[in-house]
C-alpha cells in the first residue's frame, strides 16, 4: 500500500500542479524536486531516530503525519493555496522517507527473520499494487476530477494508517512470542 502511494503520488504530482493548479511545468518539476527531496531528509533523520524511537512507534507517527499532509494537500488543492501545497509536500515526504525502512525493520522484528528470500516475497507481493494503482488514478483523474488525485491520496492513507495501528496492537516481538 505504501508503495503504491509513493509511486503514484510522485508520479502524478507534475501532472495535477500544472493541468489542475495552473502552475508552469517549471515549478510542478521544483516541487516534485522538493518531494523527493524531504523524502531523503525523512530517510536520513531516520538513521538517527532510530536510535531513540522504536520502529512501530515510527511507523505509526509517519503514517499519521503523511495522512495529515495529504488531508493538508486535499484542503489547499480546493483553496488553490500554493505555500499550503508547498508545506503539505514537505510534510508528506520526509515521513515517506521512514515508512518504507520501518516496515522492513518491523517485519524483522515481529513476524519473520528478512532474509534474502522473504525480501524478494515482499517485493513481489508489494509492486504489483504500486503497479495498477496509477491505472485508477489516471482513469479517477481524466474522467471525473483532477481532485481525485488528492481524494485517492488521503483514502489510501488512511487505509494505510488503520492497518499500521492494527498492526501496532495485535502483534508481539518475536522474542516474546511462545
Amino acid at each position: 500500500m505504501q508503495n503504491a502511494i509513493d509511486f503514484t503520488f510522485t508520479g502524478y504530482l507534475v501532472v495535477f500542479c500544472i493541468d489542475y493548479l495552473g502552475w508552469t511545468n517549471a515549478l510542478g518539476a521544483m516541487l516534485t524536486s522538493v518531494a523527493f527531496f524531504s523524502r531523503l531528509l525523512g530517510t536520513l533523520s531516520g538513521i538517527f531516530l532510530v536510535r531513540y524511537i522504536q520502529t512501530h512507534h515510527m511507523l505509526l507517527i509517519s503514517t499519521i503525519v503523511s495522512t495529515a499532509g495529504f488531508i493538508g494537500l486535499t484542503i489547499s488543492a480546493h483553496a488553490y493555496f500554493d505555500a499550503g501545497i508547498w508545506i503539505s509536500v514537505c510534510a508528506i515526504g520526509i515521513p515517506f522517507g521512514l515508512m518504507w525502512p520501518n516496515l522492513l525493520s518491523w517485519i524483522n522484528e515481529n513476524l519473520i527473520p528478512f532474509g534474502s528470500e522473504m525480501a524478494s516475497l515482499f517485493n513481489v507481493t508489494a509492486y504489483p499494487g504500486a503497479l495498477l494503482a496509477p491505472l485508477l488514478f489516471g482513469y479517477m483523474m481524466e474522467e471525473i476530477s483532477l481532485l481525485w488525485f488528492t481524494y485517492l491520496c488521503c483514502l489510501k492513507s488512511v487505509v494505510l494508517v488503520i492497518n499500521v495501528i492494527i498492526m501496532f496492537f495485535y502483534t508481539v516481538p518475536r522474542e516474546t512470542k511462545l
